[in-house]
C-alpha cells in the first residue's frame, strides 16, 4: 500500500487497498451515486462482480438504475425482488444471488434457502 490504512480498527487493509486501487473515474461515480444505504464495501463488491464475463457493464447499469436497487435494498423481502428486466432475464439464479449479496448481505442466506428449497435445485443444470 502506498498510504497507511487510516482506520485499521474498522477498515481492513484488504478493503483499503481495493479502495486505493479504484480508478479516479470509479471513485467519482461512487461519490456521485452514493446513497445513504449503499456502503463502500457494497460498491467495491459491485465493481468486482462487474469484472466477471457474464456481469460486464453491471456497474454502469447499477448507476443508471440506482432507484430500482434502492427499492431492493429497502424491501423487507429483498431476496425475492426481481432485478430490472434485462438483467433479470440475462443472469442465472446464482449470479442474481451474488448481486443480492452485494446489496443486502443480510438477505443472502434467505436467498440461498429459497434457491436450495426449489425442486429444480437437485438438477444443477437448472442453475445455469
Amino acid at each position: 500500500m502506498s498510504q497507511p490504512n487510516p482506520a485499521p480498527e474498522w477498515l481492513t487493509d484488504k478493503v483499503f487497498k481495493k479502495y486505493c486501487d479504484l480508478s479516479l473515474e470509479h471513485v467519482c461515480m461512487f461519490v456521485k451515486h452514493l446513497t445513504r444505504s449503499l456502503v463502500l464495501q457494497s460498491w467495491i463488491e459491485i465493481l468486482q462482480l462487474s469484472q466477471s464475463k457474464n456481469l460486464k457493464g453491471f456497474e454502469q447499469h447499477f448507476i443508471e438504475n440506482i432507484s430500482h436497487y434502492k427499492r431492493i435494498f429497502d424491501s423487507s423481502e429483498a431476496h425475492q425482488e426481481p432485478l430490472p428486466e434485462d438483467w433479470n432475464n440475462k443472469l442465472n439464479k446464482l449470479q442474481k444471488l451474488l448481486i443480492l449479496r452485494c446489496i443486502r448481505v443480510d438477505k443472502a442466506l434467505l436467498g440461498i434457502q429459497v434457491l436450495t428449497s426449489l425442486d429444480s435445485f437437485v438438477n444443477l443444470d437448472s442453475l445455469v
